[in-house]
């Protein structure tokens, strides 16, 4: 199918890659790839510390609107209406997401790249492989919100380029849809955009492949611009009417907290810069940044016009930032590899702009070998991100039944744990909230035992948590596994102390 043919298929068509094969069999080898690289994530069951309580209770609705997610207690509803909703539902709830994410992604790389199928499919896989993807699957009754809410938002986005008002129009609607889910497709977005004007501004034979790009940049600009002001007025409104509001993360900083929040933004821009990849893979991040300056070196010997001196590393500079992101003015700021995913898309542009540039048959195949490699070890990191949350669940099982040794847990007993365990002994993948231990967050600490134990056991009312707080503060108290860490004090609830508080 020439070029000019598959343009005109992207405005007549809501679904493209269904009209002409080589798209579809594009979208295939995608989903059918990712279904081998997270093949761990199907078949492990794993827990994250969010599922002890989203497999025993629905999320409130007060909760999600705090957060501006009124979108995904819908979908919650109409999973659980169809009885696959939950933590346990480990294989649906990765086959859905990949699913889902794979079609974004197939639509964010042919906004870009709308000409070549080999560099939709070799960004497609780069991104979605990255290791920081790996983390939002180990949250696995969240990770079909986040997919679907990216496949809405980046479908939409490549929809907001076409001529056709109603295309338009949907493009729109599906990114609002998309926010009102989950909100960080939006830095995939602005990365995609800059991307796109780069290259058409840089390099000729894009502007000559697409003679509409200033018209379609400005129309996603204004289209996304819209959609996230709809998102706003809609989520006010919502919470006006409901007597809720937004709290924590849905919030922004003030003026005041600028300073700090920017020397903490920096401090991420190092870790980025660092190619950082969740755990030690040197030779990977060495590849990667080779591969990402060799692609803004090579925009600089193919761009035209002086200015592009500026340019490149200007648009460098944003897409760190675009990584970043929504987080960055968020009054929460917990910038782990989930919420930094976007991240991803570096590595993954770099790759499709040197296969797209490259004019040596050498040239070429050293890029594919690069990316190849790479891919492998994404696929290797990700694989001891799925094994190391497995491996802490079963220490932690383990530990449950200890428990259940050393002091009777008969049901409906409260029961306090202080502090936190030290059993991540060999474990590369802890990181924030990633793949620790159910008993340092204090929502899962007592639902995990719940879970192992496989009858209720009460969380500590406020007064039986201050005396076992004061009890475990103790200086002739000892820590987990000594003989006094384990008590039944005062009204005869159960105290454990892992850790002093």
């Amino acid at each position: 199918m020439n070029a000019t043919r598959s343009e005109a298929m992207q405005s007549r068509f809501l679904m493209p890659p269904f009209a002409g094969r080589p798209a579809a069999v594009c979208l295939a080898l995608i989903f059918f790839a990712m279904l081998m690289a997270r093949a761990p994530f199907l078949f492990y069951i794993g827990m994250s510390t969010d599922a002890y309580n989203n497999g025993l209770d629905l999320p409130p609705y007060d909760f999600l609107a705090s957060q501006g997610r009124q979108g995904s207690y819908v979908m919650i509803r109409l999973l659980s209406g169809l009885g696959i909703y939950g933590p346990h539902l480990q294989f649906l709830n990765v086959a859905l997401g990949i699913a889902a994410l794979s079609v974004a992604s197939f639509y964010l790389f042919r906004t870009v790249f709308p000409h070549s199928r080999l560099a939709i499919f070799t960004g497609s896989l780069l991104f979605l492989a990255h290791p920081y993807q790996s983390e939002i699957i180990t949250f696995r009754d969240a990770f079909p919100f986040y997919a679907v809410a990216t496949m809405a938002g980046c479908c939409g986005y490549y929809l907001t380029g076409s001529v056709d008002r109603r295309r338009l129009l949907s493009g729109t609607f599906l990114i609002v849809a998309g926010l009102t889910i989950y909100q960080s497709f939006v830095n995939f977005l602005a990365m995609a955009w800059l991307l796109q004007a780069v290259l058409v501004m840089l390099l000729p034979a894009y502007r000559e492949r697409d003679p509409n790009w200033q018209r379609r940049l400005m129309q996603r600009a204004g289209s996304v611009t819209a959609a996230m002001a709809i998102y706003l007025v809609l989520i006010k409104a919502l919470n006006h009417l409901q007597g809720t509001a937004v709290a924590g993360r849905a919030t922004l900083i003030s003026i005041e907290e600028i300073p700090e929040r920017a020397g903490a933004v920096l401090l991420v821009f190092k870790q980025l810069i660092r190619v950082d990849l969740i755990a030690s893979a040197p030779l990977a991040s060495a590849l990667i940044a080779m591969l990402v300056l060799s692609a803004l070196i090579l925009m600089l010997v193919r761009g035209e016009g002086y200015w592009r001196f500026v340019a490149v590393p200007a648009f460098a500079v944003l897409l760190l930032f675009f990584s970043v992101g929504l987080i960055s003015v968020g009054k929460d700021f917990w910038p782990m590899p989930r919420t930094l995913v976007a991240a991803a898309l570096i590595p993954a542009f770099a790759a499709c702009i040197l296969l797209e540039l490259a004019r040596s048959a050498l040239f070429f195949r050293s890029i594919a070998i690069t990316s190849s490699i790479i891919l492998v070890a994404y696929v290797g990191l990700g694989t001891r991100v799925a094994v190391d949350q497995v491996r802490i669940n079963q220490r932690d099982a383990l530990f449950a039944a200890t428990i259940a040794a050393r002091v009777p847990l008969p049901p409906g007993i409260h029961l306090a744990i202080v502090g936190g365990p030290n059993n991540a002994l060999g474990l590369s993948t802890v990181r924030g909230d990633m793949n620790i231990s159910a008993y340092w967050a204090h929502w899962s600490k007592v639902e995990a035992v719940s879970e192992y134990l496989g009858y209720r056991i009460a969380n500590p009312t406020e007064q039986q948590w201050d005396m076992s707080r004061a009890y475990c503060a103790s200086p002739d108290v000892e820590t987990w596994p000594g003989e006094t860490s384990v008590s039944t004090i005062g009204d005869g609830h159960v105290t454990i102390c892992l850790s002093k508080p």
